[in-house]
């Protein structure tokens, strides 16, 4: 259900940016009588600012949630296969090594190896 609810928010979010690309196009921007009648008219900011508008907001919007999907650590997970776990040792985690866990030993245990 989430993944629908995904695909059909990104097919909005498209939409709305490619209409926010085409307005400025379509209309004259010299020429007032071209916008007047549109929503947002008479004015040209007003114009530009509800038909560019949203494709402004959803091109932040998916900007921000790509951001936040490859910064959570969500694809290398998947990239080790579904067993492995957010606590698995071999998940990738910013800022930290990659370290096999044979060679981590808790400190009491080093310890008595070493006497």
């Amino acid at each position: 259900m989430r993944r629908a609810a995904v695909v059909v928010g990104l097919a909005v979010g498209l939409y709305l940016i490619g209409r926010a690309v085409a307005e400025p196009l379509v209309i004259d921007l010299s020429d007032p009588a071209t916008y007047r009648d549109d929503w947002g008219g008479p004015s040209l900011i007003g114009v530009l600012l509800v038909h560019s508008g949203p494709g402004v907001v959803a091109a932040i919007a998916i900007t921000i949630a790509l951001i936040r999907h490859r910064s959570s650590g969500h694809v290398q997970r998947k990239q080790l296969g579904p067993a492995v776990g957010r606590n698995h040792p071999r998940v990738l985690r910013r800022g930290t090594a990659c370290v096999p866990t044979a060679s981590i030993r808790p400190p009491d245990q080093t310890d008595r190896a070493a006497t």
